[in-house]
């Protein structure tokens, strides 16, 4: 035996093709002895033979040197790269419908199943392929002969039609020769009686017939035996035919067999959603003797209810049809029919044609083919005489499925009432970490939607839908109101934080595959929506009050499940399945509900079962969303019907109409695209060679032939698998939009092992509105309407990526409320809230999907209505918010910024960007448009004004009014600023109003108090008495004098017999004398301490006297504490026992008692204790420094917190501020800081004189200037190191206080007892003492605070024996209540 050729090499364009390719090789290697060789020769020889492209496949396998020299290891690599993963279901289902067809002998047949159930995967594959053999064969005698046979196998069913087709062929053969024999010996007599007897119309006439042609036979000497029936193909008697009354199961003509029929079969189209229409019976083709048919009304009459029309394609032309029930037969009139090409012959009638004007004039018949819903049809027509419109027939109508007569089934249609569906309330369950989330202000509502809000809110009411509530609720979330195209609004609340907070189900969905096997064997569909799903499904109570909303009208809350709750798809995908468990003819998908039979009859039953479940639980349905009675019907982005499923095909249409490339720059788009999408497929290089030659350098661009096969083919290749992946709802799903500037696209991905691979693709251009909106407003708009186009994937899935390489989207969707947002973004915003998608920014070199797709978009006017209604949508929401602009400044203001913003050069350049697009780089732009090309992505046109978000852009000649009209009433910065955001803007605006405000006369004098500042705790001292503070106090009309030792918190108390210095003096030395002479002494500006006798008496006792701030006494905290203390211990029985006791507890911010510190032993009081406890000892100071230190901080931190304190900054000398203190009312006019004389401590001069205050009491003053003086020569001191600087300066202290003596001379704004200066000199050194105030800290039984305060820092000030400036004289009070100056005459 010669050699063996190998088999040609394999085309890698057709991978479906590898199985025939591989087994041609087992042959080959088998025949040739080639596995007879080494494995690494039958690997070449594989290689080799397959061709070029091999050698790059398996290189890609990176298999190890071992296996790459197994034959069977690199045989099996091939088969996973070539053989895609088969869908078992769809194989299945291809199995199973897999009939014999025409002119198909058995042998072809039977090897067909085999081939179909080898990718079916069978459990038992010869039983299943038996069942199919039996069932599907055409000759319905040889199935009921194998039905019969209760043993049959596989083999034996193939032997059996085997046989019988052979007999049947013999017999043919048989009756074939004999008739030749005949014809050989009849004469022409035996033709005539063929003509007369053996046709097909003399055997509808019920004269027997012996044909020639069918049978007969010769015997003997040539004498003619009885033949065979024509009508049967049997030897009969010729009165005892058995065709005789019987119907033609081929043509469906009565009195014969289809054995022996003569008629011509409509031929079967080779596609698999296709069915021959003539192996059925035509009963309009049956013709009887001088029949009488009546053909309803000819000519159109005006109704009111249009004609139902058709229309057939046939004779090369589209023939118009009126459907007509009442017709019996079809006709076409004369005209009609001399306009088909070719034009088809009659064949004469004797048929009588009635109508109501009486017998129409027929010229004739014939018949027709046409295909309707995929299946082939034959119609016979009749042609009259008339002008008419052409009739089709009620039967005819029928078959084609255009009519049907069904019995009346009651459905469940109707609006929303107060009776929810009859289930279990649903709950809503939040996440253990949820925080709650309330708005307490309902946002603003344009005043002429506000009576349609009401209206809403109340028809909502009366339905049952929602509840008014009064009662305070942990939840509550805003509201946005949506016009309709009908005029009324859509309430839409923002449950953006209920959402991130609600525990969601998990409830499995159905998948295609779950689907796909349940439909096996239907026929008939009907889809059911039910109206406004969620609104029918009942609320838990409990879980109601989490959907409160507020709106001007008050708060609401939802009583069935609201839109817009993430959890709501699963939720009512689960109650929907409850409620139809027990229907087993139909598929539950959110609100979808199909029904699916096998026939007409069995719909009517299903139909009318499962909405007789539905109206008994109160479910409704909508009537102009459902669908009934369907052959064909789209579900879950796939076309149904009895063929099976095929994808729909409007998910592929925007890659197979995308327009070619015109030039490199779109070449190279594209190629992107392809190549992204289309990286998995075998030889797609060698597919797009003719068009990436055109990327050569120096290749001239030709678009020929073989560039437009190239993208024809690379088209299917990315519509088919495996480029195009089915849809998984367990996989991560991804939408990928972008916009151009004519258009915009999106294709829907799904995550595999291998990558991401699209799911559906869809484009449009824009419309010419449209294409007038911002770049931002546009990549909305691609995001929205691509996420719209997909929704049947979408909604219901817990996270969605939507990808888009516009950055600004980002936060608008993921993060911005609604207010916020550009006005027509805010609507499409709206539309995106049923869908939970997550932007993400990615850079438009690798959205290349999307992106070709917006540059290439699909031009259809299929989707007109559903992008009218989006644009209508959009553009109603920004008229109400047009409207309620109008409401809220009146049309002549409205005018004249239109008017102005013409004339603004800045805001019109600014409009143009906005319309054509703005520059990638801000460099790009002139310096005046820089502040509006940051907020690009948020800028508009609206009505010829240009707008950000809700807020209109003022022109510069209208600003300074427009602010003035923002602070109107006088509101703060805040209040102002929140007006500003809902109506204007302009660049620099937010720092223009801070200005304003700032320098409002009104405002600044009106202005509360400022806050504290943060308490600075006091240093502890080294040693005992070496700090102390004094103060005085009152008690049951007694003066006290009181002294507190800042380290030990001892108390010295003295009785004061006048409330002078000479007696404040003399006691003071007493306790000097007991406890030694304090290096500090710190108190307030009484003027008992301000006395130039007291100043004397620290001089020559050699002790530095500190006064802290005026009218601040929280700078002596200490000393203010111990007057607390002191007053408890005076207000007791015996206040000497109380202080033994006070002076012998120990104090919790040293740990020791003050006794311990000072004179270092325990006092003896009247409470037992042992001897050795009252032994002198040694305090630990660092322990009472430690335990000093953790009370101050914990003070410090109680303080701050309790006044939330906040830091003011530090004054300057020349600083213009105004002054206010604690319990006035408005602050003064203006002064002028002079110096810092402490930290929080400064001098301001005024013209009423030179005082010291406070930093707390100054705030700067903004645009205002103090009243003209008579200047004073102070010298400025800076140097705060100083512990003295010699500067007169008045206290403005009054007594106040009933320890204070009245002062019967007033020198400048000083209280003194006696005449003469009160000096004054500034002190910076002393240590901070910034205790609480009088009632803060303190420990129990009355101890000392823990920390004290000067000035919170320190801010003291010492007096020094100096003349004090002479100042304007003070203002009194007259007994009418009036204030005024003394003239300088009586100031004495």
């Amino acid at each position: 035996m010669g050699p063996f050729k190998a088999p040609d090499a394999f085309d890698f364009t057709q991978p479906t093709k590898w199985p025939e390719w591989k087994q041609r090789f087992e042959r080959y290697r088998s025949a040739s002895k080639l596995d007879k060789d080494e494995e690494k020769v039958q690997v070449s020889a594989l290689i080799y033979a397959m061709g070029n492209e091999a050698e790059r496949i398996f290189l890609s396998f990176g298999l190890s040197d071992a296996d790459s020299k197994k034959f069977d290891v690199v045989l099996g690599k091939f088969d996973g790269y070539f053989v895609p993963k088969r869908n078992i279901i769809h194989e299945r289902a291809r199995f199973h419908v897999r009939n014999q067809k025409p002119e198909e002998n058995i042998e072809t047949y039977v090897r067909a199943l085999h081939e179909l159930a080898a990718t079916a995967e069978f459990p038992n594959k010869e039983e299943s392929i038996r069942d199919r053999l039996v069932l599907g064969v055409l000759d319905t005698e040889l199935s009921e002969k194998l039905q019969l046979k209760p043993d049959l196998t596989l083999q034996g069913a193939v032997q059996d039609a085997r046989q019988y087709e052979l007999v049947k062929s013999q017999l043919s053969d048989q009756r074939q020769s004999s008739v030749d024999a005949l014809q050989r010996r009849q004469s022409g007599g035996s033709d005539q009686r063929n003509r007369r007897g053996g046709s097909a119309g003399s055997a509808r006439r019920g004269g027997s017939s012996y044909t020639p042609g069918r049978g007969g036979s010769t015997q003997g000497g040539g004498k003619l035996q009885e033949a065979s029936c024509s009508r049967c193909g049997r030897q009969h008697h010729r009165q005892a035919c058995p065709a005789q009354g019987k119907k033609c199961n081929k043509c469906g003509r009565n009195n014969h067999f289809a054995a022996v029929c003569r008629s011509k079969a409509v031929n079967a189209i080779d596609e698999p959603q296709m069915e021959v229409a003539s192996q059925r019976g035509h009963s309009e083709e049956a013709q009887a003797s001088r029949e009488e048919h009546f053909v309803g009304t000819l000519c159109s009459e005006g109704k009111k209810e249009p004609p139902w029309m058709t229309t057939l394609k046939f004779g090369g032309c589209d023939v118009p049809f009126k459907i007509d029930t009442g017709a019996d037969v079809s006709v076409i009139s004369t005209a009609q029919y001399r306009k088909l090409k070719p034009c088809p012959q009659l064949s004469k009638t004797s048929a009588i044609l009635r109508s109501p004007g009486g017998i129409l004039k027929c010229e004739g018949q014939f018949v027709a083919i046409s295909k309707v819903q995929d299946q082939l049809h034959s119609l016979r027509l009749f042609v009259v005489q008339s002008k008419t419109d052409n009739l089709l027939s009620r039967e005819a109508a029928a078959r084609m499925g255009l009519v049907m007569r069904v019995e009346a089934v009651e459905m469940p249609f109707g609006e929303l009432d107060d009776k929810p569906v009859q289930c279990p309330p649903v709950k809503i369950v939040l996440k253990a970490e949820s925080e709650a989330y309330s708005v307490h202000s309902a946002r603003r509502i344009p005043i002429p939607l506000l009576d349609k809000v009401k209206d809403e809110l109340t028809k909502m009411q009366k339905a049952g839908i929602i509840e008014e509530v009064t009662e305070p609720t942990d939840w509550c979330a805003p509201i946005v109101p949506v016009m309709k195209k009908s005029g009324s609004v859509r309430i839409c609340t923002d449950y953006k934080h209920l959402n991130a907070a609600v525990k969601r189900e998990r409830y499995t969905l159905p998948t295609l595959e779950d689907i796909l096997h349940k439909l096996s064997g239907s026929a008939v569909f009907s889809k059911l929506d039910a109206t406004s799903g969620f609104y029918q499904i009942p609320l838990d109570p409990e879980s109601a009050k989490l959907t409160t909303f507020i709106t001007p009208c008050g708060r609401f809350y939802y009583k069935r499940l609201p839109f817009g709750i993430t959890s709501a798809p699963e939720i009512f995908q689960r109650t929907m399945e409850n409620i139809l468990k027990d229907e087993s003819n139909v598929i539950c998908f959110f609100d979808d509900m199909m029904v699916h039979s096998e026939d007409e009859p069995a719909h009517e039953r299903h139909l009318e079962s499962v909405t007789k479940k539905l109206a008994s639980v109160n479910l409704k349905l909508n009537r102009e969303k459902c669908e009934l009675r369907k052959h064909e019907i789209e579900f879950l982005g796939h076309r149904i019907s009895k063929n099976g499923i095929s994808p729909d095909p409007a998910k592929l249409e925007a890659i197979m109409t995308m327009t070619d490339p015109t030039n490199v720059p779109e070449l190279r788009r594209m190629l992107g695209m392809i190549n992204f999408l289309g990286r998995y497929l075998p030889n797609l290089s060698s597919v797009l060679h003719p068009v990436t030659q055109l990327l050569e350098k120096n290749q001239a661009w030709t678009w020929g032939p073989a560039q437009i096969q190239a993208m024809v083919t690379v088209k299917k290749m990315l519509t088919s698998a495996p480029t195009l992946a089915h849809y998984d709802l367990r996989k991560p799903t991804v939408v990928s939009a972008d916009a151009s500037s004519y258009g915009i696209g999106g294709v829907l991905l799904q995550e595999h092992p291998e990558g991401m691979k699209p799911v559906a693709y869809c484009s449009r251009t824009l419309t010419t509105t449209e294409r007038r909106y911002a770049q931002i407003e546009k990549e909305t708009l691609a995001a929205v309407w691509s996420c719209e186009k997909f929704s049947r994937y979408l909604i219901g899935l817990e996270n969605v990526t939507l990808q888009t390489d516009h950055k600004p989207l980002v936060p608008i969707i993921n993060h911005k409320d609604l207010q916020d947002t550009p006005i027509r973004c805010q609507r499409m915003l709206m539309r995106l809230m049923r869908f939970s998608v997550k932007a993400e920014y990615v850079p438009g070199k690798k959205l290349v999907v999307a992106d070709a797709l917006s540059r290439s978009p699909q031009f259809t006017t299929e989707q007109q209505d559903e992008v009218t209604t989006l644009i209508e949508d959009v553009e109603a929401y920004l008229h109400g918010v047009v409207i309620s602009w109008s409401c809220a400044a009146s049309d002549k203001r409205m005018q004249e910024i239109a008017v102005e913003t013409k004339k603004d050069r800045l805001i019109q350049e600014a409009l143009r960007y906005t319309r054509e697009g703005w520059p990638q780089y801000i460099t790009e732009v002139e310096d005046g448009l820089r502040d509006y090309y940051a907020v690009r992505s948020e800028l508009s046109e609206n009505q010829g004004l240009l707008t950000i978000g809700k807020r209109i852009v003022v022109p510069a000649s209208l600003q300074d009014d427009i602010l003035r009209r923002i602070h109107e009433g006088h509101q703060g910065i805040t209040k102002c600023r929140e007006r500003m955001k809902e109506a204007v803007w302009w660049p620099g605006i937010s720092a223009r109003m801070k200005k304003l405000v700032e320098e409002c006369k009104h405002c600044q004098e009106k202005r509360p108090s400022q806050t504290k500042e943060p308490l600075i705790p006091t240093e502890l001292p080294q040693r005992t008495f070496q700090k102390c503070g004094a103060d005085l106090c009152e008690l049951k009309g007694q003066s006290y004098l009181v002294l507190v030792d800042y380290y030990s918190r001892y108390i010295e108390l003295a009785h004061l017999k006048t409330i002078t210095s000479a007696e404040v003096i003399k006691n003071m030395k007493d306790m000097f004398a007991r406890q030694g002479i304090p290096e500090i002494l710190v108190s307030d500006n009484g003027t008992q301490f301000t006395s130039g006798e007291f100043q004397i008496f620290a001089k020559e006792w050699g002790f530095k006297h500190v006064t802290t701030s005026p009218h601040f006494p929280q700078a002596n905290g200490e000393a203010e504490r111990a007057v607390q203390t002191a007053k408890k211990i005076l207000s007791q029985d015996d206040p000497a026992l109380a202080l033994l006791i006070y002076r012998d507890t120990p104090i919790e911010a040293t740990g020791y008692s003050p006794a311990q510190l000072a004179s270092g032993r325990r006092l003896r009081t009247t409470l037992p204790t042992l001897s050795e406890n009252l032994e002198p000892r040694v305090c630990e100071k660092s322990t009472v420094a430690a335990n000093d230190a953790k009370a101050k901080k914990k003070n410090k931190q109680t303080f701050d917190r309790r006044h939330g304190v906040r830091p003011l900054d530090t004054l300057l000398p020349g600083d213009i501020v105004m002054q206010k203190l604690d319990g006035e009312k408005s602050w003064r006019s203006p002064t002028v800081v002079q110096q810092q004389v402490a930290p929080r401590s400064y001098v301001v001069k005024s013209p009423r004189g030179t005082f010291r205050r406070n930093r707390r009491h100054l705030r700067r003053s903004h645009g205002l200037q103090p009243e003209k003086s008579t200047p004073y020569s102070i010298p400025v001191q800076t140097d705060l190191s100083q512990h003295e600087a010699h500067i007169p300066v008045s206290s403005d202290q009054k007594s106040g206080a009933s320890h204070k003596a009245p002062s019967p001379v007033q020198t400048g704004s000083y209280v003194h007892n006696e005449p003469g200066p009160c000096p004054g000199p500034v002190s910076s050194d002393v240590s901070s003492s910034s205790g609480a105030s009088p009632g803060d800290g303190g420990s129990a039984r009355g101890s000392p605070p823990r920390n004290t305060g000067q000035d919170a820092g320190g801010s003291t000030y010492s007096p020094s024996p100096q003349g004090i400036i002479n100042s304007s004289p003070t203002p009194v009070t007259t007994r009418s209540g009036r204030a005024i100056t003394m003239p300088a005459r009586f100031k004495e």
